[in-house]
């Protein structure tokens, strides 16, 4: 356990909230439920519709950690405007990300600091974790593949090679605040956001400490391959326009990109394939039936990506 600081807190738990009212309590009582005690809550109301406002409201009212826990109501600006609110406002050296319907483990923070610590010269920060289902019906550990069973660096060739979106975020204020912040109109928001820092020459950690529980959904901006397409493609972009990119990054960058490009219509096959499934899936009446194999489907993803890159490099037949 780490000394609390008695002025400013190690971090500032940002939770950007747009109509959360079914899961902010559960996440609440996650970030509430730490064994690390110096740090904030920093909750931003995206302009909810819902009572995710008056949740948020109620909980900073009666929580009682060291930092306190504060909201901001705005206007409705997307996750990344509401991201950037939060770094605004935080006191902390570090941000963790938690979004309003995932879970923090209650070693989450502690073991996110040990990590920091073991690391000074870097600046951006995930972990591994479970995913779970929106009805909790099912749990799956992240990161089954072997490769990701130690800790290491998050290169930027590997950023590309996974387009590492990440889960247990955390990374520097400061860092943060020297690129300024998330990116406002960018969909993949987190992408271009790890992307951005290493090109600065920030540094990334993948820590295989398990510290958060992420809920997969439907309804998640994730969910939408086509616009997650289509961003990534505007990020490389973007990326490969920079005025200060190196000759070594800008080579770096076309290589992920051609790699991108190739892998993506068999991505594309695979998730209207998955479409195809639901629909077969959604046919099965008996609802503990039908999550039992929706929970086999998600602890067989791992073991498919492999083969999704064989196909996507497989040689055309003449």
């Amino acid at each position: 356990m780490f000394e609390q600081d008695s002025h400013a807190p190690f971090f500032s738990v940002v939770i950007p909230a747009y109509n959360a009212q079914d899961t902010l309590e559960e996440t609440f009582a996650s970030v509430a439920n730490q064994t690390f005690i110096d740090y904030e809550i920093v909750i931003v109301d995206d302009g909810s519709a819902d009572q995710t406002g008056q949740i948020a409201d109620n909980f900073a009212r009666e929580y009682q950690g060291a930092h306190g826990a504060h909201v901001t109501h705005q206007k409705n600006g997307g996750s990344a405007a509401a991201i950037n609110s939060g770094i605004s406002q935080a006191r902390g050296s570090y941000i963790c990300i938690c979004s309003s319907d995932d879970q923090l483990l209650p070693n989450c923070l502690n073991d996110q600091a040990e990590v920091i610590k073991a690391h000074p010269d870097f600046v951006l920060f995930c972990t591994s974790g479970y995913h779970f289902g929106h009805d909790e019906k099912w749990q799956t550990k992240m990161f089954k593949n072997k490769a990701w069973k130690n800790s290491k660096e998050i290169t930027l060739p590997l950023l590309l090679d996974e387009r590492f979106f990440g889960s247990g975020v955390s990374f520097s204020r400061e860092a943060a605040l020297q690129i300024g912040g998330y990116s406002p109109s960018c969909y993949a928001e987190d992408f271009d956001f790890y992307l951005r820092l290493l090109l600065q020459g920030g540094r990334m950690w993948f820590s295989n400490r398990l510290c958060v529980r992420q809920r997969v959904s439907t309804f998640q901006k994730s969910a939408n391959s086509q616009k997650i397409h289509e961003s990534v493609l505007s990020i490389f972009d973007a990326a490969l326009q920079s005025k200060d990119l190196s000759d070594e990054n800008k080579a770096i960058l076309q290589e992920g990109l051609a790699r991108y490009s190739k892998e993506y219509p068999a991505t594309l096959r695979m998730l209207e394939q998955k479409a195809a499934l639901d629909k077969r899936l959604a046919l099965i009446k008996n609802r503990t039936l039908r999550n039992i194999v929706k929970g086999i489907i998600q602890m067989l993803k791992p073991l498919v990506r492999p083969f999704r890159r064989k196909l996507a490099h497989r040689p055309e037949s003449d």
